[in-house]
Formats: C-alpha cells, sequence, structure tokens
C-alpha cells in the first residue's frame, strides 16, 4: 500500500487511546497495509455504509473502520462496537478531509 491516511475523527480518538492500545492499533493497521485479507483481522464490509467501507478487529472489543482506494487507506474511525452501530448515519463523502497519518 502506497500510504496511510486517516480524518480528523480518526485522530481525535487515536490521541485518547492509551500507549499500550496505539501500540495494538498500530501494528494492525502495519498489518491492513501488507495484507488487508489476513484471517486475524476479521475484515468483512459494512454494508449500511455507502462505498466499500470495511471494519476490522482490533480487540475484542474495539474496531476499526476504513477503506482502500487506488492503493491508499484511509481510515475513516476507531472505537468500540458503536463505530460499526453508527455506519449508518456517518457520512462518507469522497470528498472527506484526510491528512497522513502521524502515528509518533
Amino acid at each position: 500500500m502506497k500510504s496511510v491516511m486517516a480524518t480528523e475523527d480518526f485522530k481525535r480518538a487515536w490521541r485518547r487511546l492509551t500507549p499500550r492500545m496505539r501500540r495494538i492499533v498500530g501494528r494492525k493497521i502495519d498489518l491492513l497495509t501488507v495484507n488487508p485479507g489476513h484471517p486475524s483481522l476479521h475484515v468483512h464490509r459494512l454494508w449500511r455504509a455507502r462505498g466499500d467501507i470495511r471494519t476490522c478487529y482490533i480487540t475484542d472489543t474495539a474496531r476499526l473502520v476504513f477503506e482502500i482506494r487506488k492503493g491508499i487507506l484511509y481510515l475513516w474511525a476507531i472505537g468500540g462496537h458503536t463505530v460499526e452501530d453508527k455506519v449508518d448515519r456517518r457520512s462518507f463523502s469522497p470528498h472527506a478531509s484526510f491528512l497522513p497519518l502521524d502515528v509518533a
């Protein structure tokens, strides 16, 4: 994958994570960039969302909502099961503002 981009919502949620959880999420993002079909990610499409929006497992209780377009990983949201439950209320506009993910 060429690069990883994130919404401000994702970055805000990232800043609230504990250092341990950031390491876990970082490893999952790395795995997504190398092999988005890896079985441990449990990737599946969110049918209630417009477009090809997908989710993957971070932990038993945490999920990552993302999209892959033209070799770029777009991170929409991270959180508990509610990020999946509220997906039909979210706008996944192709004109959404994304910035490079800086996980340092």
